[in-house]
């Protein structure tokens, strides 16, 4: 992946999703209102829904690049399904912050989308090379699913996802564009990082 992909895919994330912050802002200030309460943050009613503009830039970069630099890019297979599966969990999360789902559908949701992008993982990936590939793949998809909990329960923190998540995408672009990741791994924490 070249050095002007990685800057162009950074700066067209951040612009996207800032235009779609500020497109979608009137939108959720008036239907997806988060009310302040005891276990809140916020003082105030809060537009929430944001993530939705944070996940569609990064789906239009990543999309983008994958129709117009294919080849600087790896397996396009496993990037879709990736983007398919965060794609789902983000359209779980914005349904749940307009109506509220009950807990088991919305878990069996996220386990599908986590069971999803596990799949796609080189079958020598391991965390544990000492534990069964079984365990291994099972310890994965509960790390996973406690994630994508943690993402949404700190969600409800002002600023507390992108103080997170911005050095950790950070860090594998930096990884990635010393060639220490996949090109296709290293645009999508490119884009994440910059929406």
């Amino acid at each position: 992946m070249t050095l002007s992909l990685s800057v162009v895919s950074f700066l067209a994330a951040a612009a996207i999703c800032a235009g779609l912050l500020l497109w979608l802002r009137p939108w959720l200030a008036r239907y997806a209102l988060a009310r302040p309460n005891a276990r809140s943050s916020h003082k105030v009613p809060t537009p929430q829904g944001g993530g939705i503009a944070v996940v569609a830039a990064t789906t239009i970069v990543v999309v983008a690049a994958e129709i117009f630099f294919a080849n600087q890019l790896g397996d396009q297979w496993r990037l879709s399904i990736v983007l398919a599966s965060a794609i789902g969990l983000a359209l779980v999360g914005v349904t749940d912050d307009l109506r509220p789902l009950d807990a088991i559908p919305r878990l069996v949701l996220q386990i599908a989308a986590v069971a999803a992008i596990i799949a796609t993982f080189p079958a020598d990936m391991r965390i544990v090379p000492s534990i069964p590939w079984w365990l291994d793949r099972a310890v994965m998809l509960v790390g996973g699913i406690w994630l994508v909990n943690l993402v949404n329960f700190m969600d409800g923190i002002d600023w507390m996802t992108v103080a997170e998540i911005v050095p950790a995408t950070a860090a594998l672009s930096l990884f990635g564009l010393m060639g220490l990741l996949p090109p296709e791994a290293t645009l999508v924490a490119l884009a994440l990082c910059g929406a």
